[in-house]
């Protein structure tokens, strides 16, 4: 598929290239210009807002944010660390827990618009259900339930 890939990790990208698999994968994208890296400090909103899919470490906060806003999104659990956990017991397709997985998804919320409507909207429902959403910025209301 005609993918290009926007990176945001938590630190500077050269840690997550001292793993040569990755090193590797990284150089095969960059040479075929389908990869962008953004700076670590870069605004997740500013990410979700340009993407057409966003995929995440579990359970952290840009898929909840992409969710809220209603764009496709998953987690990427490829160390299968969180099978059974609330969020994976409460919605489908939402936790990838393999890379087969994971592609799996990626595939599904890319080329299948009616798989990525129903799922986008049910596992909002599911997250977002009896909630005062009120219009409310995503950062805003995942702050108010945490704190």
């Amino acid at each position: 598929p005609n993918i290009f890939i926007v990176f945001k990790g938590k630190g500077d990208f050269s840690n997550y290239c001292k793993d040569k698999r990755i090193h590797k994968i990284y150089l095969k994208l960059k040479k075929k210009n389908k990869i962008l890296i953004v700076k670590k400090y870069t605004a997740a909103r500013y990410v979700i807002n340009r993407s057409n899919l966003i995929i995440s470490m579990p359970f952290s906060t840009p898929s909840f944010e992409a969710l809220y806003l209603k764009k496709p999104c998953f987690f990427l659990d490829i160390s299968n660390s969180y099978k059974n956990s609330y969020v994976d017991a409460k919605t489908k397709n939402f936790v990838a827990h393999s890379f087969s997985d994971g592609e799996r998804l990626l595939k599904s919320y890319l080329n299948d618009k009616k798989f990525n409507q129903k799922f986008t909207s049910y596992n909002f429902n599911k997250i977002f259900k009896n909630e005062n959403l009120n219009k409310q910025d995503p950062i805003d209301f995942i702050k108010e339930k945490i704190f």
